[in-house]
């Protein structure tokens, strides 16, 4: 993917995850095109959204995963 790409060689840390949907991408398969030396897996978006502690996260991903993620968050209370 090459957004990933573009994105793996800025980010200081890489936070890789998945969702349920049918073309969804294994949070293992992304992981195969980041170029970063810092990456993690993570299995609950929504808690590790809801508990980061850096100073920004950008979230990204298909219309589908940026629907699900905003339809299981209050961003306006996080």
């Amino acid at each position: 993917n090459e957004m990933v790409k573009h994105l793996s060689l800025i980010a200081h840390t890489f936070y890789a995850t998945e969702f349920d949907f049918p073309k969804a991408l294994r949070k293992e398969e992304i992981v195969g095109s980041i170029e970063n030396d810092e990456i993690q897996l993570v299995d609950d978006y929504v808690e590790f959204i809801k508990n980061y502690q850096g100073d920004t996260l950008v979230i990204t991903g298909s219309l589908y995963f940026i629907s699900e993620v905003k339809s299981k968050l209050d961003f306006e209370a996080l």
